[in-house]
């Protein structure tokens, strides 16, 4: 069978799990290890051996390999046929699952939805648990323990994405190593804070209309943030991150009294306050629009970083979020033509200044005609601050003008990008 395991690698299991004892000092030099190393690197297409020796280690830590867990915590691993399968599996696979966990700190008790292979829901602690894989977490990092009843009194967004498997083990668990090194100090354009996968299911959820459900709007018009995400591969050659703890999310202080009337004090999610309308967003994060946005991303409209700053303004706050969102204005509608050089007499920006252009697009693509004139006066308030003149502060009506305004625009482009044939006027 071309699926079977390999009998000197079954062997070299068995024997490896046989071990028992202290811990080496040298996992790499024990003659188990060497075993199984060389029966792999013989039975399977692993590339170098020595960076497959780093692979095989990270394998090991994931099925709980007795020799690397502590004494007290032998339990974890698995049995030496269960691990010689998932240990084949990593070494033959075309393909790996990657799921993202990513926390809603401050979320108001959204409603649950789900568009393609992303999720919004409040999970039971066995059902965080089993999106986690916690057992594996649990053998790879046998001393740290995390508190999923804690994590599970948050709301989380779950982004699934299935990923080719292209290079040997060794590029998997030490990508860097595989790296051309030209300018370490080369800047990515438009480069993400979180995996790609994650900021294209944030990119539709940041085109419901959160500033209007914000009920304190002097804080904050966002429904929720995502401080970090716990991405896990089931690529065994894949190092896990270490576990997700319930302390980096946001917690405040509630006292309750007992039957006795004494007061006791516990801990609870912090929640920005939303609206009842709030309760629409399946009507804004479905199937339906997540396919409207697959495709609209697929047109020239979107050959420009929209999405890029549009949740760059989410991870960013104070007025680098604010030129953000007119940023997203920028790449949705300007054009490098609009500044300098000469124009024919045909061209229908002669005579115009950039500002008049995007204007004008503004007013055409949301059919408003106010929206220039709002347009406008963010704009002086942003170069204002960009050429440093005297200003007060920005209020937090002018911020939330720019969030709903470039939200809009996103909105009215993606429905131009679905529903219309060619490309949007941009003149």
């Amino acid at each position: 069978m071309a699926d079977a395991i390999p009998e000197a690698v079954s062997g070299a299991v068995a024997a490896l799990w046989a071990r028992r004892g202290p811990r080496p000092d040298n996992t790499f030099e024990t003659p188990e290890f060497v075993r199984l190393k060389d029966a792999c690197i013989a039975s399977y297409q692993v590339g170098a051996a020595f960076w497959f020796a780093m692979s095989l280690w990270e394998i090991l830590k994931s099925l709980g390999c007795a020799m690397l867990l502590p004494k007290d915590q032998q339990a974890l691993a698995l049995t030496a046929a269960e691990a010689e399968r998932r240990q084949h599996v990593a070494l033959t696979a075309s393909v790996s699952k990657v799921v993202h966990l990513c926390p809603l700190d401050w979320a108001d008790g959204p409603p649950a939805v789900r568009f393609g292979s992303n999720r919004i829901n409040r999970f039971s602690a066995d059902e965080l648990r089993a999106i986690a894989d916690a057992p594996r977490i649990a053998r790879a990092f046998p001393s740290m323990r995390p508190d999923w009843d804690r994590l599970a009194q948050f709301h989380w967004l779950v982004v699934e994405e299935t990923l080719p498997i292209t290079v040997e083990p060794g590029a998997r668990t030490n990508p860097f190593m595989y790296e051309v090194m030209h300018d370490l100090g080369a800047i990515t354009a438009h480069e993400g804070r979180f995996p790609e996968a994650v900021e294209e299911a944030l990119f539709l959820l940041l085109l419901a209309p959160w500033e209007d459900w914000a009920e304190a709007q002097e804080v904050d018009w966002r429904g929720f943030r995502i401080p970090w995400v716990y991405s896990m591969s089931d690529d065994l050659c894949v190092p896990l991150k270490s576990p997700p703890l319930d302390s980096s999310l946001t917690w405040l202080p509630e006292v309750f009294y007992n039957a006795y009337g004494e007061p006791e004090e516990f801990e609870v999610p912090a929640r920005f306050s939303t609206a009842d309308e709030a309760t629409t967003l399946p009507d804004y994060a479905s199937d339906a629009a997540w396919a409207d946005l697959v495709r609209a991303a697929r047109s020239p409209l979107f050959e420009t970083p929209i999405r890029h700053f549009l949740v760059r303004a989410f991870h960013s706050t104070g007025i680098d979020e604010f030129i953000a969102h007119l940023t997203v204005l920028e790449a949705a509608l300007g054009l490098q033509s609009d500044y300098g050089g000469k124009r024919a007499a045909s061209d229908p920006r002669k005579g115009r200044k950039a500002t008049q252009i995007m204007m004008a697009r503004v007013a055409a693509l949301l059919d408003d005609a106010a929206a220039a004139v709002e347009f406008e006066e963010l704009f002086n308030l942003r170069s204002a601050y960009v050429h440093g003149r005297p200003m007060a502060p920005i209020s937090s009506v002018d911020w939330f003008r720019a969030r709903r305004l470039a939200r809009r625009a996103v909105v009215a482009l993606v429905r131009y990008a679905t529903g219309f044939a060619g490309a949007a006027p941009l003149d």
